[in-house]
């Protein structure tokens, strides 16, 4: 399979008034497909957008922002998708709440190209009668901040429909099919199509803190909760019937955190930066392989800045993954981590 993909973007951003400022534009996508295993020859698919966002002070402690994103595209026509955003702030404190709609027309591929599992004789169908995926996105944020500490709370929920994902044919659609019930004589013991069976919710809560310190030294670190629900047309192989599984979304981590601690200093013509960085993450789900097991990761970056007369030095140097972990399990499992070692 051979694939192009071109995007043009033009935007502009008008400053209307002291109080108002809108951005706005069109873009221009062309993906384009070769696969000689499925006779296909420039498949093409072109998508036209056209944006604008206005940001308004409304008065001295609220701004509002407010969008839309009008997408028209060759094989799924037309469709709007909006954004919208208050913003309160005074003093040290910070409240934001937003929505956002959104909008994804499936890949060429996903329409119009087949897979080939061999090794667990699966074949993968297209399906050009795919429908776009659409989403609703919520946010609300506090914030707190002075010269020494910052501190960040959030929420979140996304509710995705009409999600792309495999569903099993039944010994029936086989039958009543001359083309799959040849490949099935050919030894695809499964065969699936692409289709618009799934849709999740996804929703959360994140917070972090940062402190400076006295002498150059930032320590921060942040926690991410999330939950997430999948509901998928699972078919049962027994009685050739459809049942509706819940599960976490695919890749979906529940707890991941952060730690962060840095020193900065300076000599003369000299700057020194040291960070380490630490990242913590709890089990990974797969739908495909189950549950791949929490992994932490630390890493050490040094960036040294040497200021001449005419120009600038700012070389780096670190350790990525310094405790050298790795996931040796076998492969087709679910990997925590695909990190080859310590660099």
């Amino acid at each position: 399979k051979r694939t192009h993909y071109i995007n043009e973007t033009l935007r502009g951003i008008f400053r209307l008034a002291d109080w108002n400022k809108l951005t706005a534009g069109a873009e221009f996508v062309q993906e384009s497909l070769n696969s000689e295993s499925d006779n296909i020859d420039k498949a093409r698919t072109n998508t036209y957008n056209l944006f604008a966002q206005d940001e308004i002070n409304i008065f001295k402690y609220l701004d509002a922002v407010a969008g839309v994103r009008y997408t028209q595209n060759d094989n799924f026509g037309a469709a709007f998708t909006p954004n919208a955003g208050l913003f309160f702030h005074i003093a040290g404190f910070r409240l934001r709440a937003s929505y956002a709609g959104g909008y994804r027309t499936p890949t060429l591929s996903q329409m119009y190209a087949t897979d080939q599992a061999k090794t667990t004789a699966r074949y993968t169908l297209n399906n050009p009668d795919l429908k776009p995926e659409k989403n609703h996105f919520f946010n609300v944020n506090a914030e707190y901040s002075n010269k020494w500490m910052s501190v960040s709370v959030s929420g979140f929920m996304n509710k995705i429909r009409d999600m792309i994902n495999y569903r099993t044919m039944t010994d029936d659609e086989i039958a009543a099919s001359p083309d799959l019930t040849a490949l099935r004589e050919e030894g695809w013991k499964t065969i699936r199509q692409r289709d618009n069976i799934d849709k999740a919710t996804v929703r959360g809560v994140s917070a972090s803190v940062k402190f400076l310190i006295p002498g150059g030294v930032t320590i921060g670190g942040g926690y991410t909760f999330t939950d997430s629900k999948a509901e998928t047309q699972t078919l049962n192989t027994k009685t050739q019937l459809y049942e509706v599984t819940e599960s976490p979304v695919d890749k979906s981590v529940k707890h991941v955190g952060n730690v962060m601690a840095a020193w900065d200093h300076t000599w003369g013509n000299y700057h020194l930066n040291i960070t380490v960085n630490g990242h913590i993450q709890g089990e990974r789900y797969s739908s495909t392989y189950g549950y791949a097991d929490g992994f932490s990761q630390w890493d050490l970056v040094t960036r040294h800045t040497v200021r001449l007369k005419h120009f600038t030095l700012e070389p780096g140097l670190g350790i990525e993954n310094i405790f050298n972990q790795r996931d040796t399990s076998p492969w087709n499992s679910n990997f925590s981590t695909i990190t080859p070692g310590r660099s």
